[in-house]
């Protein structure tokens, strides 16, 4: 009972927030990647978008970060706005040109700074993925293609390519070019091809 009139309190700090998601532009794209943080609305059956939006901005900090994201990258002003009445997870950081799909699991301790990101990215908390400068390259940061999720605490750095439908495994240090279609794991990083669906990979 108490949560449900916590609730519907936060609702009317919720308004004005979703009112700067609106005018941002942004709301399309918000709403498609709410879908990615259902895992989170187990206590909450909610249907509609605005009620996802305010339950989301209310107990989940990693969605705060990523709607402050967002909407930065369509109108500072908006954004600005919605740090003041949701502010965003305080040690973690989203910048960059990142695609549609993005999902932020956790996310604590995560910096999440490339040179660009393409659809349908997942992160878990403790990665770092950012620049490692070397002389006479023009790209510091990384460039990471579509269906890359990177797990727990993994270091992604440089001005390298990571390419499509890649998983990089918790703790991995990855400072090198990653083909398409692998699996990256440990430190030094280990890649191996995906095997496809139903064949065991043999030691």
């Amino acid at each position: 009972m108490l949560r449900r009139i916590l609730f519907a309190i936060n609702l009317l700090r919720a308004m004005p927030a979703y009112c700067a998601v609106c005018l941002s532009g942004a709301k399309k794209l918000i709403c498609a990647e709410t879908e990615g943080y259902m895992w989170f609305l187990e206590t909450y059956d909610g249907d509609r978008f605005f009620l996802r939006f305010a339950w989301l901005m209310w107990r989940y900090d990693c969605y705060r970060s990523h709607v402050v994201f967002r909407c930065s990258q369509a109108s500072t002003m908006c954004s600005y706005l919605i740090r003041l009445l949701y502010p965003p997870k305080k040690d973690m950081e989203v910048l960059g040109e990142i695609g549609e799909g993005l999902v932020i699991y956790h996310g604590h301790g995560t910096v999440i700074a490339p040179y660009s990101i393409g659809k349908n990215f997942s992160v878990y908390q403790g990665v770092t993925i950012g620049r490692n400068a070397k002389p006479g390259r023009e790209i510091n940061n990384p460039i990471i293609g579509d269906n890359v999720t990177v797990f727990t605490n993994a270091v992604v750095a440089g001005g390298i390519t990571i390419g499509d439908n890649v998983t990089i495994g918790a703790g991995a240090v990855v400072m090198k070019d990653v083909p398409a279609n692998s699996i990256v794991m440990g430190n030094p990083c280990v890649i191996r091809e995906k095997q496809p669906s139903g064949v065991q990979e043999h030691a």
